[in-house]
C-alpha cells in the first residue's frame, strides 16, 4: 500500500464596505468594521479527498446590511469546498446614507432641519434616522451635524 500525504488548505475571511458585521464558521469568528477585520479570520482545514465543506455565516450589526460574498469564485453562496487555499470577502454596507435623515434618497434642508430639531430637543431621532443624522459619527446629533447636512444638500 502507498503512503497518503494529507493536504491542508486555509480559508481566510476579509471584509469590504462601510458597514459592520461578523462572519462565523467552524474555527472562524471574524469581526468586520468598514472593511477592516479583527478576531479569528482564518482556519486551516483538511482538504483533498475529504470533501470538506465550510459554511460561512455573515451577520450584519444594527445599521448595516450584508450585501454578499466575493473573492474566490467558490465563495459566492457562502458554502466553500476546501480543495485549495481560498479567500472569501464579506461586504457589509450601511443601511442608511449619512445625511439622508428622512431616507428619501436626497440630502437637503429637510434633513438638516430634522437634525437641528433633534439637537434642540424638539424631536427624537432613533435607529437609522439617528445614525444618518450623525454625520461626524461622534454618537451625538448636534448643530454641527445639522450644519454638515446643510452643506451636503
Amino acid at each position: 500500500m502507498g503512503a497518503y500525504e494529507a493536504r491542508f488548505f486555509t480559508l481566510t475571511v476579509t471584509g469590504a464596505g462601510a458597514g459592520t458585521g461578523t462572519v462565523t464558521a467552524t474555527g472562524i469568528t471574524c469581526t468586520i468594521t468598514a472593511g477592516s477585520t479583527s478576531g479569528d479570520c482564518s482556519e486551516t482545514f483538511l482538504g483533498e479527498g475529504t470533501s470538506t465543506s465550510v459554511t460561512l455565516t455573515a451577520t450584519p450589526n444594527s445599521g448595516s446590511t450584508f450585501t454578499g460574498w466575493s473573492g474566490h469564485p467558490d465563495c459566492t453562496d457562502g458554502s466553500v469546498t476546501m480543495d485549495a487555499d481560498k479567500t472569501c470577502t464579506a461586504t457589509f454596507n450601511l443601511a442608511y446614507t449619512l445625511g439622508d435623515v428622512n431616507n428619501d434618497g436626497k440630502i437637503n434642508t429637510i434633513d438638516a432641519r430634522m437634525a437641528q430639531q433633534h439637537a434642540d430637543g424638539v424631536i427624537t431621532l432613533t435607529g437609522n434616522q439617528f445614525l444618518a443624522a450623525d454625520v461626524d459619527q461622534d454618537s451625538d446629533v448636534d448643530s454641527a451635524d445639522a450644519t454638515g447636512i446643510a452643506k451636503k444638500g
